[in-house]
């Protein structure tokens, strides 16, 4: 099939380059062919995406308590904060070590908890 020799040549492409952030996969897309023409690639930012902000939030996972409230399947967005962020953000920095320089400020701006 013709799908199967396109992914073979991004994966043949992808072995032999560096892939550090989702913006090199666009390039390793485009570079996999040259001739006749290259592949072409979209790199799609955060505005193509729908936007959450207006969804509701809850404090549990369970809101209600009878028949007919929301359950786990209908929540959208919890208001409590992640444990063990601090950890992920210092584990993160420590991978900047081996990324290319200019990938560095990726890492920088992540949010934190205090």
């Amino acid at each position: 099939m013709e799908v199967d020799s396109v992914h073979a040549k991004i994966e043949k492409q992808q072995k032999i380059q560096a892939l550090e952030v989702p913006a090199d996969y666009c390039r390793i897309v485009e570079e996999a062919r040259q001739g006749p023409t290259p592949y072409s690639c979209k790199y799609v930012e955060h505005q193509f995406f729908k936007n959450y902000e207006a969804t509701q939030l809850y404090q549990s996972v369970r809101p209600g308590s009878k028949r007919g409230d929301q359950c786990l399947v209908d929540v959208k967005e919890f208001l409590s904060v992640l444990q063990g962020i601090r950890r992920k953000y210092h584990d993160l920095q420590e991978v900047k070590l081996v990324l290319h320089p200019n990938n560095h400020h990726l890492y920088d701006n992540l949010p934190t908890e205090p």
